[in-house]
């Protein structure tokens, strides 16, 4: 009844999308969110998601073929849709995900304790192996916390990262946490397929917008083009040496006192609430043209 009152219909990822289309009640803009048959298979590597895999896959090829309009999180899951469907809509944008930068505000100023954070749900897709090695590499050099701003709905009690402090925490929240902290860490695992290029965490938008450096790992969406411009973070790549060049690195990062606003910049530039609103509304007005 209510898809009925609506001009458009803007369905986040493929089941939505596919809904949306059959329900024969206006033009489908399919927000894909992440490759959602690949990320599925990589959070729960069951047998009954692998025997549903080509189920999974139709549903995206469905969404891609009769949709009207298409957002992405990254520029860099564009060429993969490409590749493994033989039609895309051509009205598209890229919006990362979107923090409400006035909220979200610029701490210039940096701890003077150093503390780690690891924010909201993990599941299977991060990385916590990497994500230690990275912790005791750097802690070979400074004194560090780690510590772990919990949802209140995670089953997990502990990351196993030495945390010292584990405390439930919403994403209201996590606005006045972040600048009590010097980096923010979203590590990701690399073999998770096609689909890591599609993730952008938003808890990465969150720590850049107040300011804070980010350890991410390698091919996470857009963030190697984005920390390589910024200066904004390091990118881990599980090798050994990079892991010992990282840790130097950060630390340089955290000791700069340019750092905060370069992080700041990269979050204004590219995951701004108000500029993804804007560039929504300008697709949702060109669909809707297009259809008349």
């Amino acid at each position: 009844q209510e898809i009925r009152k609506t001009n458009l219909i803007h369905a986040r990822s493929d089941i939505p999308a596919v809904a949306a289309i059959y329900s024969n009640e206006g033009p489908v803009l399919w927000d894909v969110r992440s490759l959602w048959a690949d990320q599925k298979i990589m959070i729960q590597d069951n047998l009954l998601n692998k025997a549903l895999y080509k189920v999974y896959r139709g549903l995206e090829s469905i969404a891609a073929s009769k949709s009207d309009g298409m957002s992405t999180l990254t520029s860099a899951i564009v060429p993969i849709l490409e590749q493994r469907n033989k039609h895309l809509p051509q009205l598209r944008i890229v919006v990362p995900t979107a923090v409400d930068l006035d909220r979200f505000k610029l701490n210039p100023t940096m701890p003077v304790e150093i503390r780690a954070l690891f924010s909201g749900t993990y599941n299977g897709y991060y990385d916590l192996k990497l994500s230690s090695l990275f912790m005791d590499e750097i802690r070979k050099h400074i004194k560090i916390e780690a510590h772990w701003a919990r949802p209140f709905e995670s089953e997990t009690n502990n990351l196993g990262l030495g945390e010292r402090l584990i405390a439930p925490a919403n994403q209201i929240e996590m606005a006045q946490l972040i600048p009590n902290y010097s980096f923010g860490v979203s590590i990701c695992k690399m073999n998770a397929g096609p689909s890591l290029t599609a993730a952008m965490p938003t808890k990465i938008g969150e720590f850049l917008a107040c300011g804070r450096p980010v350890v991410v790992n390698k091919g996470l969406g857009d963030m190697d083009q984005f920390i390589a411009e910024y200066d904004a973070g390091v990118v881990l790549d599980g090798d050994l040496q990079n892991l010992a060049e990282s840790a130097h690195k950060l630390i340089c990062l955290i000791t700069d006192p340019d750092t905060p606003n370069r992080c700041r910049a990269l979050a204004e530039k590219h995951f701004s609430m108000d500029t993804g609103v804007g560039n929504y509304l300008d697709l949702y007005s060109q669909i809707l043209n297009s259809k008349n």
